[in-house]
């Protein structure tokens, strides 16, 4: 209906999201990947995240809570 699947939602809530190189560019003989620095969020809360929105590919911004279930749970350190 909105057009998200589970994998899309996943991966804008990634932490260590895939950072795609802009760009090379060339310094003292060495070629340096340029890449576009964001912003890391942070989740405190269960309302942080199922607040937060992301955009569908229909180009709907859609609350993480309208569209995922989110439980409380427990997991390892690792």
């Amino acid at each position: 209906k909105l057009g998200l699947s589970a994998a899309q939602i996943g991966m804008e809530l990634s932490p260590t999201r895939e950072r795609p190189v802009l760009t090379k560019v060339e310094k003292d003989g060495e070629e340096l990947n340029v890449y576009l620095q964001v912003e890391e969020e942070e989740y405190n809360t269960i309302n942080d995240l199922t607040d937060k929105t992301i955009q569908s590919p229909l180009g709907k911004e859609v609350k993480i809570g309208d569209v995922v279930e989110v439980k409380e749970g427990e997991t390892s350190n690792t």
